[in-house]
């Protein structure tokens, strides 16, 4: 149950700092977020910060500390046939038994959510275009990935990128 906790807090805090900030891996300034995080202590009588974006961390900002601290890179690739079911895929990376993939809409806001051992899966999930019947691709999104190792530990994340119809 330790274990689970960790996993599902290290997911958390990858996907609102990678995702939900709106990086789109062009370097510019973070979407503003509505995601509340854990306080920071501030001098003066001003309120705090409440938001990553508000923090100054961006999800770039996020990712390259991650990747300084030794978290390895994902390399994503562009999303291939499937209309609004489009296959999105990455590199294996070693190390990884299993991969989190997460897609955001327009918005920023999360979207669809996938988890496995695969390197690649059809948004909406399924083997065939037309037996998806639940997420489908019908505005410009976000995806980005992260794996884990046997343990439950982080291995490596990607990117932002963005995904269109």
């Amino acid at each position: 149950m330790m274990l689970l906790g960790r996993v599902l807090g290290i997911v958390c805090l990858v996907a609102v700092g990678l995702a939900a900030c709106g990086d789109d891996g062009g370097g510019g300034a973070p979407a503003p977020s509505t995601t509340p995080t854990d306080p920071v202590v501030t001098s003066g009588e001003s309120e705090p910060p409440t938001t990553l974006a508000e923090n100054g961390a961006g999800s770039g900002d996020l990712r390259a500390a991650l990747i300084a601290g030794g978290v390895g890179e994902i390399t994503l690739h562009s999303a291939t046939e499937g209309g609004p079911h489009p296959t999105l895929a990455w590199d294996p990376v070693e190390g990884a038994t299993g991969y989190q993939l997460f897609v955001h809409d327009g918005e920023g806001r999360p979207y669809w959510a996938w988890s496995g051992s695969d390197t690649s899966t059809r948004l909406g999930g399924g083997d065939r275009v037309e037996a998806n019947q639940t997420a489908l691709l019908h505005e410009p999104m976000t995806w980005s990935v992260v794996a884990f190792d046997a343990e439950g530990g982080l291995v490596a994340v990607s990117a932002v990128a963005p995904v269109a119809p």
